[in-house]
């Protein structure tokens, strides 16, 4: 498969390019595993367990291989934006989104002057997803629930009745030495590494308290010359969902080196809990803190999380900031510019990052069994808030595609190189995440700025702009390649999820009224009965039905009110609910569509229709994708 831009670009990081020697060759030793998997993913941040979530929802047999043997205990990420949110809710996990997030109000840009030069708000309700723009969470809980709430429900022996039932195995404690890729399946060689010392990200707190004590920190051996147990695992698929820079086994594998775009900064990242009200108020939104002599990021998280991000500054080194000595009196000076009452914090972690830009020059193996995802594709600056939701999306968009191909494709096709639905994924994410991470890029800029005179021409060109033209909520790029009916109404448009009442008179999110809310298939989506059933050919209906398609009809709420207008209405295999507002309808009606088909991610359109002879054109260019 084709790098989507040129792998000479001088610009392309080529760390990664290793010695591969024997590479090709097995252990004879390795104990084998029985079982052929679908899908084998190596990594297990949220990349990779909302991969296994989804897959292992839409029946498929995933093992995962991580080296760590439990979740990372402290915040990371810090953003979900409303896609995220509405893949979390397909893989039953609303209950934690409602509970321990907390929406952002928004961000204001300060200037040298210490006055506002511009303000970015958030998407005002109702929400296009039935969700807010963006929310803060804490990384660690999330990973948890969807692991005790999501994997764990297929880690135990599948019902013998049940064909549909997914599985997932965890080799927890194991790191992958070789990948051989075949005609037919994958073959990795994993090593048991769990008797190594737990492998922690030691920050300058947790390390602090480490020297206090007396303890060395624990660092995971890497050379270490005994012999450790192999196992041999085969997958018709392997995703590589396992870590940015020289972490990723699976992309140096593959010798695909990242582009750069140009970003290479340290910052510090400082995450605090309050332990009592400070004597300042709290502020209610975000700041970047556009201070020349210091750019810091200050951000709200949930429940009395907050955090800081702080430049670098020349002549300034990490070790300055890591040291256990005084490493934790600079950060709390720094704090206290922009938070006086630095006492009433509690120091929860403070680590040095470096903030990329780069983006893999190819996502897929020449092969088209082996993926990337997550960082492993791709790193951006913390700026947008992209870097955990692109991983996300890149999880949401890949699983449903190989479910598909593995489901609906015929067997003895000679997929996967040549598969149109596979080749997608890297045709559709690579320029949608070049353009969120350019854009990340960009902010980081304008935030990072230290030449004083830059900076305040920047401040007075910022405040004209805000006052010329007034900010609108900022918006995530859509796609505008990849797995659509280009050229159409509505195609690769995020696709709107309405409130609505359905039959029993109770409110609910749109994709809670399907039948099957978890399936990862094509929904057909009308705005009257005619437009899901007598508008579709025979040969459209049987098409659609060989893949699962859902059908709902979404009607116009009557001016009762109580969706008495929806009771009777009902067609076989239709679900018909009334929406609340006009979020969907004014979204179809905007672009003159009465109907319009949703992909299997539930974030974007396929295309739109506005006649039955549209609408059947629409499904015959879906038919070519399976072919």
């Amino acid at each position: 498969m084709g790098a989507w831009f040129s792998v000479s670009d001088r610009s392309a990081i080529e760390e990664n390019v290793f010695s591969t020697e024997g590479e090709d060759q097995l252990s004879d030793d390795s104990d084998v595993e029985s079982t052929l998997y679908d899908v084998a993913i190596v990594g297990f941040g949220p990349t990779g367990n909302l991969l296994a979530n989804l897959l292992a929802r839409q029946g498929h047999k995933v093992c995962v291989v991580e080296q760590s043997t439990d979740i990372y205990d402290k915040p990371r990420a810090i953003a979900l934006d409303n896609e995220s949110q509405r893949v979390l809710q397909m893989c039953g996990f609303s209950e934690y989104l409602q509970g321990m997030t907390e929406p952002f109000a928004g961000v204001n840009f300060v200037g040298v002057d210490g006055g506002i030069i511009f303000s970015q708000d958030t998407e005002p309700k109702p929400y296009l997803l039935a969700w807010p723009t963006s929310v803060s969470f804490s990384q660690p809980e999330l990973e948890r629930h969807m692991y005790n709430k999501g994997i764990k429900r297929f880690t135990a022996p599948a019902p013998s009745d049940s064909e549909k039932t997914g599985s997932v195995k965890m080799f927890l404690g194991r790191r992958v030495l070789k990948l051989v890729e075949g005609s037919d399946t994958v073959k990795l060689e994993v090593e048991d590494v769990s008797d190594d010392p737990t492998f922690v990200f030691h920050d300058i707190i947790s390390s602090s308290k480490l020297a206090a004590a007396g303890t060395p920190p624990k660092t995971m051996t890497t050379n270490c010359t005994s012999r450790r147990a192999r196992t041999r695992i085969e997958a018709k698929f392997v995703v590589g969902a396992d870590g940015g820079s020289k972490q990723s086994v699976v992309r140096r594998h593959l010798k695909i080196p990242y582009k750069s775009l140009n970003f290479d900064e340290r910052w510090v990242v400082v995450d605090a809990k309050l332990k009592r009200q400070p004597s300042h108020p709290i502020p209610q939104r975000s700041h970047q803190y556009c201070f020349p002599e210091r750019p810091t990021t200050f951000i709200i998280g949930p429940n009395g999380h907050l955090r800081w991000e702080i430049k670098v500054m020349r002549g300034e080194s990490p070790e300055m900031f890591l040291d256990t000595t005084h490493g934790i009196d600079r950060i709390c000076e720094i704090l206290r510019v922009t938070w006086p009452d630095v006492e009433a914090l509690e120091l929860w972690r403070a680590s040095c990052y470096r903030f990329h830009a780069l983006v893999a020059c190819r996502w897929t193996s020449h092969g088209g069994r082996i993926f990337l995802a997550g960082d492993a594709a791709h790193q951006t600056p913390p700026f947008l808030g992209q870097g955990l939701n692109s991983g996300l999306r890149d999880a949401s968009h890949l699983a449903w595609r190989l479910s598909h191909v593995l489901r609906f494709l015929p067997k003895d096709s000679a997929f996967p190189a040549t598969s149109r639905l596979l080749k997608s994924y890297e045709e559709e994410r690579a320029p949608h995440v070049t353009r969120a991470v350019d854009i990340a890029r960009s902010l980081g800029k304008i935030v990072g700025q230290t030449n004083y005179f830059l900076a305040r021409i920047r401040d007075y060109v910022m405040r004209l702009s805000a006052w010329l033209f007034p900010p609108k909520p900022l918006k995530y790029p859509t796609i505008h390649s990849g797995c659509m009916y280009q050229g159409k109404p509505l195609a690769g448009d995020l696709f709107p999820q309405p409130w609505v009442l359905d039959q029993s008179g109770s409110t609910k999110k749109m994709d809670d009224c399907l039948p099957l809310q978890d399936r990862a298939v094509f929904v057909v989506v009308g705005t009257a009965p005619e437009h899901v059933g007598d508008w579709l050919s025979e040969e459209s209906n049987a098409f659609l039905n060989s893949i699962d398609t859902q059908r709902i009809v979404v009607l116009p709420l009557q001016l009762n009110g109580n969706g008495s207008d929806i009771k009777g209405v009902a067609h076989p295999g239709v679900v018909t609910v009334a929406e609340v507002g006009n979020v969907l309808s004014g979204w179809m009606a905007k672009a003159g569509c009465k109907v319009a088909l949703m992909r299997p991610d539930r974030c974007y359109c396929f295309g739109g229709a506005n006649d039955a002879e549209s609408l059947n054109s629409l499904v015959a260019e879906l038919k070519l994708w399976y072919s």
